[in-house]
């Protein structure tokens, strides 16, 4: 979401090499939502040690000022590239809310 704040820094220096913060802002995907964004989708998980949860808070936070839909949950396990979660306790649910959520907005 963010290259800046709540950052994982090694993914910004391979997305974009070197680049100053000015650069690295116009790339913030929470900088970037308008009215017309899609809405969102977006799960996260608090043990995750490479990028905070704050960093999906962002996201939310700019989805809410502009009045996009979304559906936000924070899971407690977790870390960090669990791919699907399938087999992680706490967190596999994910995927049904998905499904739920893109029933609701007949996003099919």
């Amino acid at each position: 979401v963010s290259l800046i704040e709540f950052a994982h820094h090694g993914s910004r220096i391979n997305l974009m090499g070197e680049t100053s913060v000015r650069e690295a802002q116009k790339l913030c995907l929470d900088k970037r939502v308008t009215e017309n964004t899609p809405p969102a989708f977006i799960w996260h998980t608090s043990e995750d040690a490479s990028v905070p949860v704050e960093n999906s808070l962002l996201l939310v936070k700019a989805l809410s000022e502009k009045g996009v839909p979304f559906e936000f949950h924070s899971y407690q396990k977790g870390s960090h590239g669990l791919g699907l979660a399938e087999n992680v306790d706490g967190t596999k649910e994910w995927g049904n809310a998905l499904l739920n959520w893109l029933k609701i907005n007949d996003l099919k």
